[in-house]
């Protein structure tokens, strides 16, 4: 659902892309909200895909956890995690894309990520903790950057965009190895 009209005032919009998302198979879905949604909006969304007998991957726009020296301000994703941490339709919370990549400015670290994980299971234990891990990790496993590197305590479900390796200048060659 677009990210503007994933809210409470439009649950019809919703459920007509489950219906359609169903038909063809599909029965777990992501979900990015803007951080101006609430409580109400979370909700709304989360109660039509159990309607729909759909699970929910969870996550925000525009709201990346932040470092602050000792632990992350987790802003909206906290208030998410703890209002909907029991919710049956949510499959998984995406805490962070691309925790390595440019648009953290360095900040997610591997002990960082760890730490962040850490922080958000303290907060929803029983919550799936996702990462979404773009051509960054490939990168730095390959120069074996211990400060971005995959170790455990990052995620309980850790995905690799695959879309990230493609098109690295050499035409719409899929980089199948370098996955």
């Amino acid at each position: 659902v677009p990210i503007d009209q994933a809210t409470a005032a439009n649950p019809e919009i919703a459920r007509a892309e489950f219906k359609r998302l169903k038909a063809l198979g599909v029965n777990i879905v992501g979900q990015l909200f803007a951080p101006s949604t609430t409580l109400y909006d979370w909700q709304a969304f989360l109660d039509t895909a159990a309607q729909e007998d759909l699970a929910v991957i969870a996550g925000f726009s525009d709201a990346p956890p932040l470092w602050n020296g000792a632990k992350f301000d987790l802003g909206v994703n906290e208030a998410f995690l703890k209002a909907t941490q029991r919710d049956p339709a949510l499959y998984a919370y995406l805490i962070v894309d691309d925790p390595f990549g440019p648009k953290h400015g360095g900040n997610i670290t591997t002990e960082r990520r760890q730490i962040l994980y850490k922080q958000v299971k303290g907060i929803a234990p029983n919550a799936r903790v996702m990462a979404q891990f773009g051509r960054s990790i490939s990168k730095a496993e390959q120069e074996r950057n211990p400060r971005n590197a995959f170790k455990s305590g990052m995620c309980d479900i850790c995905v690799i965009g695959a879309m990230e390796f493609r098109n690295l200048g050499d035409g719409n060659r899929f980089r199948r190895d370098d996955l």
